[in-house]
């Protein structure tokens, strides 16, 4: 990458990945009348996201937007090997842009044993047992049982240990991932293999859960996951391509078109990369590649990863991630102030020498250093930040960068923003990337988040609102497998800061709002879906909005939700997903 700055930066439309070059002959054919369309949609509802918000037809060449307007003006397109497609008043809008998700791991984590179903200590152990009776006989002993997806709020109430994990089996290692991502849970025998100790060195934030007498108890958390995953078996290329292209399969169904992959290792790049060279790629992706403790030859390697995996077609490597905190319902996010908790403990409490506050990830000059040295080489730098100490850690390493960039820099999660903080996202022209389907009370935000902030942190958390409202550009992610990959329960969640309960479930038992100041409206959320997440990808004169000479990247749902009452809007299903104008989703009883 070692001129990518000028092809990120001065060329952003055509350049910087394979996939964006413009169409204006169509443009101008599509406005004289004398392009013959491959496919005209009629009679919808289509919301562009653009000026004017509302057209009812739309007609596509050579997979890109050649008429967008009336019925009447659109069908003048339609030549005698034109496909018409009536689409019975159904909405129609531009394909979601999932703006922070991990579709790799996930499509790996499809192959474990699920856990999220579990409500207690037993039931964990049950699901594993049973995962273990018919996947892993016992001839196979020795072959690592993972397991993913782990609620947290059902195992914290005490802690977890390796010989609990034993009692599913003692001869043979597992390893239970958290839902959230940032913590693991190991029996004796994984600890054993991967070699754990009490004297074992972590990295990035890396935390080895000791007990009383200072032994290991099995639980690690942020950077000291990499103890054990560099012990896992390693998933082959075909197998992570497939694995991959399920995920993918996934994401269409819910109407996903574009998403940045938020941590691509050398394990998930190459998957995309083996899925973008034999064509088969259903997504266009830009790959935030993971960084860790970085060296000079580290800043080579990953520049080098950068050239090599964005020469083909939907997929581009120009994003660089960096996890400046953890979590908070793990004491690892990085705080302004102490944790409510921990200043309440006793002296004599075996985490009363533990830090208050929690340290970012990296010291603030490294973390500024690594900013600017990932920026020098064109790298839009896509941050990690749970807690407001972090997010003020990234800012001020942002502002510590030349303004006459168009990086698009981003900071995820924003749990915890200061007040103070809020107006710097737009003056420094950083986007909010907002997980919005976390905005509601549930057992982790009860149990696990509010003991730990106290009541007046806990007032301003996800504070998606207020960045609006301060001028911050937002975007919206998932962070599948962590919450839902479905956009539209996201959506219902922004707006309603409740959990996307269905209509015909019962609602009566529902969480009060989250903090409803914070609420988007409908039209924000949906942008934040299109528009942002087409603008973080350098892709806004491609995608994210339905316009002559764009790709036509659309879906169309079976409910208008921009019609239904905000608690419905999880309630529309996805019928038709269109990328390049080739449908990569299609329900089942849908004739088109």
């Amino acid at each position: 990458m070692r001129k990518i700055k000028s092809i990120l930066c001065l060329i952003p439309l055509a350049a910087f990945t394979g996939y964006f070059a413009l169409a204006p002959a169509l443009a101008n054919q599509s406005k004289k009348g004398t392009a013959q369309a491959d496919l005209i949609i009629k009679n919808a509802k289509i919301y562009t996201s653009a000026n004017p918000p509302w057209q009812s037809a739309l007609a596509i060449g050579n997979g890109r937007i050649v008429q967008i307007g009336s019925d009447e003006e659109t069908l003048k397109l339609a030549g005698p090997k034109t496909k018409i497609f009536d689409a019975d008043s159904k909405l129609i809008m531009p394909g979601f842009h999932d703006s922070h998700v991990h579709l790799a791991e996930g499509g790996a984590e499809l192959l474990q044993c699920r856990l999220n179903t579990a409500k207690s200590r037993a039931d964990v152990l049950t699901l594993l047992q049973k995962w273990r009776a018919e996947k892993h006989p016992e001839k196979h002993s020795g072959k690592w049982l993972l397991a993913a997806g782990l609620p947290l709020p059902a195992v914290m109430k005490e802690p977890l240990d390796c010989h609990i994990l034993d009692q599913v089996s003692a001869n043979q290692p597992i390893l239970v991932y958290a839902e959230d991502g940032h913590s693991a849970w190991l029996n004796s025998k994984a600890m054993q293999i991967a070699k754990i100790t009490s004297s074992s060195k972590t990295t990035c934030g890396g935390i080895i859960e000791l007990d009383t007498k200072g032994q290991p108890t099995g639980c690690l958390r942020e950077g000291a996951l990499a103890l054990a995953q560099k012990v896992l078996p390693v998933l082959s290329l075909k197998e992570r391509s497939a694995a991959l292209a399920k995920a993918i399969a996934l994401a269409n169904s819910f109407g996903i078109t574009s998403a940045q992959e938020a941590h691509a290792n050398p394990e998930v790049i190459t998957a995309y990369y083996d899925l973008a060279k034999r064509k088969q790629l259903n997504l266009k992706v830009v790959a935030a590649l993971h960084t860790g403790t970085m060296t000079p030859l580290a800043y080579k390697q990953i520049e080098a990863a950068a050239n090599k995996y964005s020469k083909y077609n939907r997929l581009s490597a120009h994003s660089a991630k960096i996890f400046a905190d953890g979590v908070i319902e793990s004491h690892t996010a990085a705080l302004l102030e102490p944790y409510s908790d921990r200043l309440a403990l006793k002296q004599d409490s075996p985490q009363a020498n533990q830090p208050k506050k929690q340290a970012l990830n990296f010291a603030p000059s490294e973390l500024t250093a690594m900013v600017k040295e990932l920026a020098s080489r064109g790298f839009q730098i896509h941050i990690h930040a749970i807690g407001d100490g972090a997010v003020r850690a990234a800012l001020d390493a942002f502002e510590a960068l030349p303004r006459n960039g168009d990086l698009r820099h981003q900071i995820a999660h924003l749990q915890l923003v200061a007040p103070e903080d809020l107006k710097r996202f737009a003056a420094l022209n950083v986007t909010a990337n907002c997980q919005a389907a976390w905005a509601y009370q549930d057992t982790y935000i009860k149990d696990l988040t509010a003991p730990l902030l106290g009541q007046e942190r806990m007032a301003r958390v996800y504070p998606f609102n207020s960045l609006k409202q301060a001028g911050a550009r937002l975007a919206a992610g998932s962070d599948w497998t962590v919450s839902t990959l479905n956009p539209l329960e996201a959506m219902q969640t922004a707006v309603t800061r409740q959990a996307p309960k269905q209509p015909t479930e019962n609602t009566a038992d529902l969480e009060p709002p989250l903090n409803p100041k914070e609420a988007l409206s409908l039209s924000d959320i949906a942008k934040a879906y299109t528009t942002g997440g087409a603008y973080v990808n350098h892709s806004e004169q491609q995608t994210g909005s339905l316009e002559v000479g764009k790709c036509a990247d659309l879906v169309m749902l079976d409910k208008n939700i921009f019609d239904l009452p905000k608690n419905e809007i999880a309630s529309a299903k996805v019928l038709l997903t269109l990328i390049d104008g080739k449908a990569v989703y299609q329900e089942s009883k849908l004739s088109f």
